[in-house]
């Protein structure tokens, strides 16, 4: 389990060390931020991931199974071991600079989810709906998340075994 904890501008980091040791003590593998922001890094990462696939969607370049089954079936899978940064450096700084020089100017900059107020406007509220993106089926439902907190339960045990790195410590130093 993740959490984000940030110092108050002008605060001594005493505090934060504190709330830092504390979350460690609970299990949680805090990460700290720089400087306070509105919402989580995940979630804003999760956001931003979003933001591109409805456009690929909304723009007919792909449905959202395709999208989807490009993220589990590709780069997803590496997203639980390295984060974007160590994939950088592992793919080649001077190719992704190569490749985001040409993929930036077109990706989506969407202000809004239109997709969702459309669906919301529908009643498509996702699983709990059984309707959202997709329709589902209430076994389909538990069978998605079955899979789903499989895995996760599987990487929780893993990290409480100590395998595995909540910061990228020992994999290089950060510029």
């Amino acid at each position: 389990a993740r959490a984000a904890a940030a110092a108050a501008p002008g605060d001594p980091q005493a505090p934060l060390a504190r709330v830092q040791r504390f979350l460690e003590g609970v299990g949680k593998k805090p990460v700290v931020l720089k400087k306070e922001i509105d919402g989580f890094i995940a979630a804003r990462l999760q956001a931003a991931l979003y933001r591109e696939c409805l456009h690929l969607v909304e723009s007919g370049v792909a449905d959202c199974e395709a999208v989807d089954a490009a993220v589990f079936n590709g780069f997803g899978r590496r997203l639980n071991q390295i984060g974007p940064f160590l994939q950088a450096d592992f793919a080649g700084v001077d190719l992704v600079q190569r490749t985001h020089a040409a993929f930036f100017p077109q990706l989506g900059a969407a202000q809004r989810d239109t997709r969702a107020d459309r669906l919301v406007e529908e009643g498509r509220l996702g699983v709990k709906a059984l309707r959202g993106h997709y329709d589902w089926s209430e076994e389909k439902v538990r069978e998605v998340s079955g899979r789903r907190d499989a895995e996760l339960l599987r990487r929780l045990q893993v990290d409480r075994a100590g395998g595995a790195s909540s910061s990228g410590a020992g994999r290089g130093r950060e510029r």
